[in-house]
């Protein structure tokens, strides 16, 4: 999904329109929208070179974009989702009898 973002300050670079490299302090940063997760992967480039930040980046991109692909997550699972996920999951187990509800011995 490309930025929604279309004009950039003196020290912000669009990587590939999806992710922005830009200064903070005298380091470099990156930036990137995860759509699934709804959140932005942020990191810290290390370094102070221009050139380097940008193609740091881009590496940090395709990486980014090939465990997307892969069906990974960038952000583990909250408390809340695993909650749910093991709840539903009890849930089929009792549907198919291997489990009994509320018993308790």
């Amino acid at each position: 999904m490309p930025l929604k973002k279309q004009s950039y300050a003196d020290n912000e670079i669009p990587i590939y329109d999806e992710a922005v490299v830009y200064q903070r302090g005298e380091y470099w940063q990156m930036r990137m929208w995860l759509t699934k997760e709804k959140k932005y992967a942020r990191f810290s480039l290390r370094t102070r070179n221009r050139d380097t930040a940008i193609d740091k980046a881009k590496k940090h991109y395709h990486e980014l974009m090939a465990q997307q692909l892969a069906g990974k997550t960038y952000f583990s699972k909250t408390a809340k989702q695993g909650v749910e996920e093991y709840l539903k999951q009890r849930e089929e187990d009792v549907e198919a009898e291997l489990i009994v509800k509320g018993w308790i011995p």
